[in-house]
């Protein structure tokens, strides 16, 4: 399987949260502690990027990060900066 793009990766994240914080809107801006998230679940949330895209995030990439950054940050893990 291919390395997911920038884009890509954001739109698996908003599934992510949306799935795992059981809300329905994630704009590009919000911040996955700030609507709920914990350490359990962004464990969930590595796991799946890992698995699915086969792209790192740790915990604190996770905390740290708006979608928008995170989906930066995983891109550029895995090379793939472009959008």
């Amino acid at each position: 399987m291919p390395v997911a793009d920038r884009q890509t990766l954001k739109e698996s994240l908003r599934v992510y949260w949306q799935e795992l914080l059981e809300i329905d809107h994630v704009p590009d801006d919000a911040f996955f502690i700030e609507l709920g998230g914990n350490s359990l679940l962004a464990t969930v949330i590595a796991s799946r990027l890992e698995e699915e895209h086969r792209v790192q995030a740790s915990l604190e990439d996770i905390f740290l990060h708006s979608l928008e950054e995170l989906a930066a940050v995983c891109a550029r893990h895995a090379g793939k900066d472009h959008q």
